[in-house]
Protein backbone atom coordinates (compact mmCIF):
# COMPACT_ATOMS: atom_id res chain seq x y z
CA UNK A 1 0.00 0.00 0.00
CA UNK A 2 1.09 3.37 -0.64
CA UNK A 3 1.49 6.62 1.63
CA UNK A 4 -1.94 8.16 -0.07
CA UNK A 5 -3.35 5.09 0.23
CA UNK A 6 -2.60 4.69 3.41
CA UNK A 7 -3.51 7.70 4.61
CA UNK A 8 -7.27 7.66 2.99
CA UNK A 9 -7.71 4.44 4.71
CA UNK A 10 -7.02 5.96 8.50
CA UNK A 11 -9.09 9.07 7.36
CA UNK A 12 -11.96 6.55 5.97
CA UNK A 13 -11.89 4.78 9.48
CA UNK A 14 -11.40 8.27 11.49
CA UNK A 15 -14.59 9.56 9.60
CA UNK A 16 -16.93 6.74 10.59
CA UNK A 17 -16.01 6.57 14.18
CA UNK A 18 -16.60 10.19 13.89
CA UNK A 19 -19.79 9.53 12.59
CA UNK A 20 -21.05 6.78 15.18
CA UNK A 21 -20.33 9.77 17.54
CA UNK A 22 -22.04 12.17 15.97
CA UNK A 23 -25.57 10.00 15.49
CA UNK A 24 -25.05 10.16 19.89
CA UNK A 25 -24.86 13.80 19.56
CA UNK A 26 -21.30 13.40 20.86
CA UNK A 27 -19.90 15.92 18.20
CA UNK A 28 -17.23 17.44 20.52
CA UNK A 29 -15.80 14.27 20.80
CA UNK A 30 -16.10 13.41 17.15
CA UNK A 31 -14.40 17.12 16.29
CA UNK A 32 -10.68 15.29 17.37
CA UNK A 33 -11.30 12.18 15.16
CA UNK A 34 -12.03 14.41 11.75
CA UNK A 35 -9.43 16.70 12.69
CA UNK A 36 -6.84 13.58 12.85
CA UNK A 37 -9.11 12.35 10.11
CA UNK A 38 -8.04 15.48 7.56
CA UNK A 39 -4.40 15.65 8.49
CA UNK A 40 -4.06 11.98 7.44
CA UNK A 41 -5.73 13.03 4.15
CA UNK A 42 -5.87 16.28 3.25
CA UNK A 43 -7.94 16.18 0.48
CA UNK A 44 -10.73 14.24 2.14
CA UNK A 45 -14.51 16.20 1.23
CA UNK A 46 -16.37 13.76 3.91
CA UNK A 47 -14.12 14.54 7.00
CA UNK A 48 -14.27 18.45 6.60
CA UNK A 49 -18.27 18.17 5.84
CA UNK A 50 -18.73 16.40 9.10
CA UNK A 51 -16.49 18.76 10.71
CA UNK A 52 -18.45 21.72 10.11
CA UNK A 53 -21.92 19.42 10.97
CA UNK A 54 -20.32 18.87 14.51
CA UNK A 55 -18.76 22.43 14.87
CA UNK A 56 -22.46 23.75 13.79
CA UNK A 57 -24.09 21.10 16.21
CA UNK A 58 -21.88 22.95 18.90
CA UNK A 59 -22.93 26.82 17.93
CA UNK A 60 -19.61 27.16 16.66
CA UNK A 61 -20.52 28.74 13.58
CA UNK A 62 -17.47 30.63 12.42
CA UNK A 63 -15.56 27.65 12.56
CA UNK A 64 -18.22 25.33 11.18
CA UNK A 65 -18.99 28.24 7.78
CA UNK A 66 -14.82 27.74 7.50
CA UNK A 67 -14.53 24.27 7.15
CA UNK A 68 -17.14 24.18 4.89
CA UNK A 69 -15.38 26.67 2.90
CA UNK A 70 -12.30 24.50 2.79
CA UNK A 71 -14.34 21.83 2.18
CA UNK A 72 -15.62 23.61 -1.47
CA UNK A 73 -12.08 24.58 -2.05
CA UNK A 74 -11.24 20.39 -2.35
CA UNK A 75 -14.78 19.77 -4.28
CA UNK A 76 -16.57 22.89 -5.87
CA UNK A 77 -18.89 20.36 -7.53
CA UNK A 78 -20.33 18.52 -4.42
CA UNK A 79 -23.45 20.13 -2.93
CA UNK A 80 -22.99 19.19 0.35
CA UNK A 81 -19.84 21.76 1.44
CA UNK A 82 -22.85 24.11 -0.81
CA UNK A 83 -26.07 23.14 1.87
CA UNK A 84 -23.56 23.52 4.74
CA UNK A 85 -22.56 26.91 3.41
CA UNK A 86 -26.42 27.93 3.05
CA UNK A 87 -27.48 26.71 6.51
CA UNK A 88 -24.62 28.21 8.66
CA UNK A 89 -25.26 31.66 6.74
CA UNK A 90 -28.40 31.34 7.03
CA UNK A 91 -27.97 30.84 11.07
CA UNK A 92 -25.88 33.65 10.93
CA UNK A 93 -28.55 35.80 9.28
CA UNK A 94 -27.09 36.20 6.15
CA UNK A 95 -30.22 35.26 3.83
CA UNK A 96 -28.51 36.85 0.77
CA UNK A 97 -25.60 35.11 0.49
CA UNK A 98 -27.47 31.84 2.20
CA UNK A 99 -29.52 31.75 -1.35
CA UNK A 100 -26.30 32.15 -3.11
CA UNK A 101 -24.57 29.82 -1.43
CA UNK A 102 -27.14 27.14 -1.81
CA UNK A 103 -27.45 27.44 -5.80
CA UNK A 104 -23.78 27.36 -6.12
Amino acid sequence: MDEPSIGRTAAAGLSAQAESLMGVARHAEAIGLLQRAIQADPQALRPRCQLSLALLNLGQRSRALKAADEAVLIDPTNEWPHRLRSIILCQRGKRRPALAASGE
